[in-house]
């Protein structure tokens, strides 16, 4: 990727009130029109919207319904910039150039966009609000960057194999087989972080994201997006706890899983028949050892041509329900393991194809 086919946005010339924010018609460096639309769903959240053009209609397959606009939010404007403020939030947009500061109603530094973050020769350390684009001007990837503070930490992003904090560290954010735990692969990525500065980010994307966490830059957080567009939330706590909680309101509150699930959990790869398991759960309570959860990995469903067709094998389970039964008489509960996939040659994937389960669009994903 050439310099000159990165771009970021360089300044905006005029602006539209929306009823929670604001929608700007800008520019990037090299003079191309781009929509910005910065709103207040919440008085303590903000939203970010970018679309090289002309922005379309929001993409809120991962946000609950229903988000009511703020009231009472006030904007200044004068020529340096523009200022939207709610009860909790102060949004400052410079003109030219482009630069966006989040604070408090008092005046006190959240974040704000990394926009000069340059080597000696002048080149980008990583890029700002912007886009990567082909040879013909159409946008193959939108990025963004913010300021790290020096004491600044991250945490969250969903489960990886890595150190509690992710400062410093640069991955891609994707659901994949991990088949390990000593990658950076990831069953259950989560475009969702938290600052130590008392703000989270929550990216509104299904698209694969490329994290750079102080990694390339350590005065900068980067993302970038394999999208066309740009859809990102900072949310303000500044307790981390109601971070989490205005988060939750925007993609909704996880149930709250059964008591037992919380206890101890025995699993390997793998339990290879009936007999092992119910050896392995005598002694556990043979030993006086504490286990609650019993977890048999895939091959319960048979040989690996067989897994994730979701049929047990009953020639190495016999009598799977006198099995659960006797090991719930004995406090254990049984988790079953399967993956997200339908194998092709199964029973299953024969009664998909026929009865058109299979997503065909890839616009749909």
């Amino acid at each position: 990727m050439t310099e000159s086919s990165r771009v970021h946005v360089a300044r905006w010339l005029s602006y539209t009130r929306l009823e929670n924010g604001v929608r700007f018609e800008a520019q990037n460096n090299a003079g191309d029109p781009v929509q910005i639309a910065i709103t207040l769903p919440e008085p303590a959240v903000m939203r970010l919207r970018l679309a090289p053009g002309q922005l379309g209609p929001s993409q809120d397959r991962l946000l609950v319904t229903g988000q009511e606009p703020v009231t009472g939010s006030t904007l200044g404007a004068d020529r340096y910039g523009l200022t939207l403020s709610s009860p909790q939030l102060r949004l400052r947009v410079n003109r030219d150039p482009w630069h966006l500061t989040v604070s408090d109603p008092n005046g006190g530094h959240i974040v704000a966009e990394a926009i000069d973050d340059r080597d000696i020769a002048g080149r980008f350390e990583v890029m700002p609000l912007g886009w990567d684009q082909d040879a013909h001007g159409a946008p193959l990837r939108v990025h963004e960057a913010l300021c790290l503070a020096p004491d600044e930490r991250w945490y969250g992003f969903g489960e990886r194999f890595v150190p509690f904090d992710q400062r410093g560290r640069r991955w891609e954010s994707w659901t994949q087989d991990a088949l390990n735990t000593t990658t950076q692969r990831a069953y259950k990525p989560v475009p969702f972080g938290l600052s130590s500065r008392g703000y989270g980010l929550f990216i509104n994307s299904t698209a694969r994201i490329h994290f750079d966490l102080g990694a390339t830059s350590t005065l900068s957080a980067a993302f970038t997006l394999d999208a066309s567009e740009l859809d990102y939330f900072i949310i303000y706590g500044p307790a981390l706890v109601d971070v989490l909680r205005r988060y939750w309101r925007l993609t909704g509150t996880p149930p709250l899983p059964p008591r037992w699930s919380f206890g101890f959990w025995s699993s390997r790869f793998g339990y290879k028949n009936r007999q092992e398991v119910e050896e392995i759960a005598h002694g556990y309570r043979e030993r006086a050892i504490p286990c609650d959860v019993i977890h048999l990995d895939p091959q319960w469903m048979g040989t690996q041509e067989n897994w994730c067709n979701l049929a047990w094998d009953t020639e190495a389970f016999p009598d799977p329900a006198g099995m659960i039964e006797a090991l719930k008489s004995k406090g254990f509960r049984v988790c079953l393991w399967e993956n997200p996939y339908v194998p092709q040659g199964s029973d299953l994937y024969a009664e998909g194809a026929t009865d058109g389960y299979f997503v065909r669009d890839l616009s749909l994903i």
